[in-house]
């Protein structure tokens, strides 16, 4: 029976209208859905795992029981890998920080479909053709959930027998930013990033497939490069990690390593807010790793829409005051 849309009645939440930026991909609740999805459609024998990888990749292999093998990066954040990648394994890279697009087209052809992109902090790159694939939506726009996935590998059918998700409970920290500032809204936000490693594989929910369609996604990239290269400018020389922004990528944020440690938690002191990048890496590795290093002294400074040029201003000064010693 066909469905009466209603006329009338109370107002729905007013949301621009627009379309999604990957409007080909299947649509999915979270980027680890993807890949576990991805995963149980053509199970491989081994999948290969960078050290520096996040807590749910490690979950969501270990949940599927595939036997996983570790491999470290080099200083540019390419794949450091002595042996060669058996038959009919596969190997996961992640597009660190949005900046590593130009490297991913390089090696694709040269692991012959055995690569598996995680673009979970590169929403903007676009797949290489025959590359499995997957985005997160959340880490880039306010919204509660979302992933997209390409694939030539998975059945379609199989994709459309999925629940479709729900995210109106998840939507609590959203709103509570909103009312009451970061702080009040972290509690909550937390325990919704808690619940994800729960929830099952389904696709993107009704509300987040129109959140999306509401996200102004060509100016967000500008702002993004923008603030980018303004600290990339001032903060440059003194980072020990130098990874220049091609002019085709809209990055994550801007992953400044100091020589000096303790900065993130001054950001913190100084009401600017920067994530861990991951804390399991820490118990995976031995402190004269490189992936402990990064974990433990990387700061990724916020270069997001909401920034302004004063807000980016505010951010070198203090990183300025701190590796100043005052």
């Amino acid at each position: 029976m066909e469905r009466v849309v209603p006329i009338g009645g109370y107002f729905e939440l007013e949301l621009p209208a627009g379309e999604e930026y990957h409007k080909t991909g299947m649509r999915f609740n979270l980027g680890r859905s993807c890949l576990e999805f991805l995963l149980r459609s053509e199970p491989p024998d081994t999948i290969y795992i960078p050290y520096y990888t996040c807590s749910a990749i490690l979950e969501s292999v270990k949940k599927l029981g595939l036997r996983r093998k570790f491999y470290s990066l080099n200083k540019d954040l390419e794949i450091e890998l002595s042996e060669p990648i058996s038959a009919n394994s596969r190997i996961l890279y992640t597009n660190y920080f949005g900046l590593k697009s130009r490297y991913i087209e390089q090696i694709a052809s040269g692991y012959k479909g055995a690569l598996i992109v995680d673009n979970a902090q590169a929403f903007y790159s676009v797949p290489v053709d025959g590359t499995d694939t997957f985005y997160s939506c959340r880490k880039f726009f306010g919204v509660p959930d979302g992933a997209y996935l390409y694939s030539d590998r998975v059945k379609l059918e199989d994709y459309y027998s999925l629940e479709v998700d729900t995210s109106i409970e998840r939507m609590d920290y959203l709103l509570r930013r909103h009312e009451f500032g970061a702080r009040e809204g972290y509690d909550s936000f937390r325990k919704v990033e808690r619940s994800f490693y729960t929830v099952g594989i389904r696709r993107m929910s009704k509300l987040t497939e129109r959140l999306v369609r509401s996200v102004r996604y060509a100016e967000l990239a500008d702002i993004r490069k923008r603030n980018y290269r303004r600290l990339h400018d001032t903060l440059g020389s003194i980072n020990q990690l130098q990874l220049p922004l091609d002019n085709a990528e809209v990055p994550l944020a801007y992953p400044f390593l100091p020589e000096r440690p303790g900065l993130r938690d001054h950001l913190i002191e100084n009401n600017i807010f920067v994530p861990l990048y991951w804390d399991n890496v820490l118990e995976n590795t031995a402190e004269d790793q490189w992936e402990y290093c990064l974990t433990s002294r990387l700061c990724a400074l916020p270069i997001d829409q909401r920034l302004n040029t004063e807000d980016v201003n505010r951010i070198i000064d203090v990183v300025k005051t701190f590796l100043n010693g005052k």
